[in-house]
């Protein structure tokens, strides 16, 4: 059972409003590719509840940006998500 929007869901309820369960959450794996980021392994983590943050592999899994409903939870230095 999970909990979304304030209510709690089966997977079968949640399965008749989706067409793929990545629609409510998850982790993907990126490469970044831009300026000193660039050749960076990290995991974007996003859930149903408006939870988004990004954890670089090779800084073992060290959160460089995190948001919560649009609204940033942390300060960003100038070097990005660099190794």
């Amino acid at each position: 059972m999970a909990r979304l929007f304030g209510k709690d869901w089966t997977k079968a309820e949640l399965m008749r409003h989706v067409g793929d369960v990545d629609q409510l959450g998850g982790a993907r794996r990126i490469m970044l590719v831009e300026g000193n980021e660039a050749g960076s392994e990290a995991v974007l983590f996003r859930n149903g509840a408006g939870l988004n943050f990004i954890a670089v592999a090779g800084r073992g899994l060290d959160i460089t940006s995190a948001e919560y409903c649009g609204q940033s939870l942390c300060w960003r230095s100038q070097t990005g998500d660099t190794a």
